[in-house]
């Protein structure tokens, strides 16, 4: 649960600051204590950007008793969708929790099918 959670908000956050849909292209994770509380908080940073790809950190919180404490740390490179020479994967208001909605990406092999 927890890196799935870091790993969206990183997607989206690199997502955010290229412009446009993006997939993790490296992801790593540090569990520094039990996700123990009433809510989970991601927050996210691109920390360094290029023309097509983004490197983000995020801190996973655990939010208890009006206290947040961290449990997690983690940083990936999301990339330029693979699709890239479709329209629709350039429009940020298409893009659902760094994952485009319009469907799976076709694999460069696959394009023009």
């Amino acid at each position: 649960m927890v890196s799935y959670l870091a790993d969206n908000a990183l997607t989206y956050a690199g997502g955010s600051a290229l412009g446009f849909a993006v997939v993790t292209s490296e992801f790593k994770i540090n569990y520094v204590r039990p996700a123990i509380g009433e809510r989970l908080i991601a927050r996210a940073e691109a920390v360094a950007l290029s023309r097509s790809q983004v490197v983000c950190r995020c801190d996973v919180l655990a939010w208890r008793g009006g206290e947040e404490k961290l449990c997690a740390v983690a940083q990936a490179r999301s990339r330029e969708w693979p699709n890239a020479d479709d329209d629709r994967s350039r429009d940020p208001a298409r893009v659902l929790c760094g994952r485009a909605v319009h469907g799976r990406p076709r694999h460069r092999a696959d394009r023009g099918r």
